[in-house]
């Protein structure tokens, strides 16, 4: 479930900024963030082999038990092989994510990126995705701690 919203969720916004057609693979980025981690679908997994009398661990289920699968989904339909990383924090973190992002872009890690937060756990959901692109200058002025606790304001 938490792939199926990051997945969906970056198609929305991607639809509207195609950053495939305007970058090379390798100048984006993915960075994204959450909660819970892959928690939803880890239950899932150890229901499949706690009981020693019916042990039958489910391929299907363990492959989605690291959060990073959700990026790779996203950078494998959108043919992207620019940096990535997933972070956990209790709450979005827009302090983090802007430094973060705004490094990858000042140090020519990546030329843009698609980042936010994507939290899926018994049957709760949030998903904010964004993207941004390397402005002229040092300072990306539009991707500030400040501009992004705006947009995030409805997650808290």
């Amino acid at each position: 479930n938490l792939c199926k919203l990051a997945f969906i969720t970056s198609e929305l916004v991607l639809k509207n900024n195609p950053l495939s057609q305007k970058y090379k693979a390798e100048d984006i980025a993915i960075v994204i963030s959450n909660s819970a981690s892959s928690m939803d679908i880890d239950q899932e997994h150890q229901r499949t082999i706690s009981d020693k009398n019916n042990y039958f661990p489910s391929p299907s289920a363990f492959v989605y038990t690291l959060p990073n699968i959700l990026i790779a989904e996203i950078a494998i339909k959108n043919k992207m092989m620019g940096e990535n990383a997933f972070f956990i924090f209790e709450s979005f973190d827009s302090s983090f994510m802007s430094e973060y992002v705004n490094s990858l872009l000042n140090t020519g890690k990546a030329a843009c990126c698609i980042a936010g937060w994507v939290d899926f756990y018994n049957e709760n959901y949030q998903a904010c995705l964004y993207t941004v692109e390397k402005q002229s200058g040092i300072l990306n002025t539009k991707h500030r701690s400040e501009e992004l606790e705006k947009l995030f304001l409805h997650l808290s």
